[in-house]
């Protein structure tokens, strides 16, 4: 069997399986590999995310899983921020100027409550997380208000998709 990135629910319940078989000898490696993975993929925005949150419903424990996948997307997503902030900011704003100048608008309206307007994009599906990682320090949102935001406004979804696993 080749190790690929699950791409269905089926694929996540073989590599569940597999990986639980190593797990029970070499917990920490699977544990350590899981976040790095997660980690890397969340860091440069590389969809897979999503499937490595079901998996963890599979691996761990419910709330060790929740834990887990929050403290890992709120990290990665934070390390996206300033990969964009101090390596990227030209490239995001040479792919995506309309999108930018949209976004710009809407924070500007929302400037008062910061904080609860990010909550609202990472609650709901109008805004992908991804732009929203790269764009944020692009358009000055501060860091504080960006990754309790992020930190909060996952947990629904990740219990979600951690409950699927």
């Amino acid at each position: 069997m080749a190790l690929k990135m699950p791409s269905t629910l089926s694929d996540i319940k073989s590599l569940a399986n597999i990986i639980n078989k190593y797990q029970d000898d070499h917990n920490v490696a699977v544990l350590f590999g899981f976040m790095s993975l997660y980690l890397f993929l969340q860091t440069f925005a590389i969809p897979g995310t999503l499937m490595l949150s079901i998996l963890s419903g599979a691996l761990f424990p419910v709330s060790s899983a929740l834990i887990l996948v929050t403290c890992c997307s709120t990290a990665g997503a934070s390390m996206c921020y300033a990969l964009s902030e101090y390596l990227a900011r030209d490239l995001v704003i040479q792919w995506f100027p309309d999108k930018l100048k949209l976004f710009q608008k809407q924070i500007e309206s929302n400037k008062g409550n910061m904080f609860f307007y990010l909550l609202f994009l990472r609650l709901t599906p109008f805004l992908p997380n991804w732009f929203l990682n790269l764009a944020a320090p692009v358009i000055n949102i501060q860091f504080a208000h960006f990754a309790g935001a992020t930190c909060i406004g996952l947990i629904p979804a990740n219990v979600i998709y951690i409950q699927m696993g």
